[in-house]
């Protein structure tokens, strides 16, 4: 079965130039309505090559496609998981191959499409998480905005993407209350005793 799903994403894409938007919007629906992060690498892959050349063949799709992209930044919604913090934060391996898919995907797209930019930077910002999601959730976003940004395909939205990532940050630093600081001893305190003796 994964065989035959990955075989028809990939004649699918083999003939992008014929497919309409309203004619084929059922079958599209389907196939992009998969999950990147569940799905098998191979059809991730195959749905991420139908992304760019769908864009690539016709404008139309552009939004839809870039909204895909945008939403596999991160994984899908679920219950949420129990936060422990153990440190610096640090993605798993498999989110870390996911959003490089993703963001390879991406970055083709912008480009070979010379109006992507425009249309991605908006769909980013827009897509932030809300402030008062979890640290996993808020530090894999960022990561990915940082490594587009990053990228040479992303220097044309480069100072949008890092102007929304400072204004998100801003909006979540607002939430923080004293209650939430943690007081963390910094050895100032001993210095300061020593003085005094």
């Amino acid at each position: 079965a994964l065989h035959m799903l990955t075989n028809l994403i990939i004649a699918l894409k083999d003939c992008v130039s014929a497919i309409r938007e309203r004619k084929h919007d059922s079958i599209l629906n389907e196939v992009l309505g998969i999950r990147l992060w569940s799905c098998a690498p191979m059809v991730r892959e195959a749905i991420l090559e139908l992304v760019v050349n769908l864009v690539v063949a016709n404008a139309a799709f552009t939004h839809t496609c870039l909204q895909l992209l945008v939403y596999s930044f991160l994984t899908p919604p679920g219950p949420p998981k129990e936060e422990v913090d153990t440190g610096p934060w640090r993605a798993s391996e498999e989110a870390t191959i996911v959003q490089s898919s993703v963001l390879a995907a991406l970055e083709k797209v912008l480009m070979m499409v010379p109006t992507a930019p425009s249309n991605l930077l908006p769909l980013v910002t827009q897509n932030m998480p809300h402030k008062l999601r979890d640290r996993e959730t808020q530090c894999l976003y960022l990561a990915a905005v940082f490594n587009l940004a990053e990228r040479r395909a992303g220097a044309p939205i480069r100072d949008g993407l890092l102007a929304a990532v400072l204004e998100h940050l801003l909006s979540i630093d607002v939430e923080i209350r004293w209650e939430d600081i943690v007081d963390v001893p910094t050895g100032e305190e001993e210095e300061e005793e020593q003085e005094e003796e």
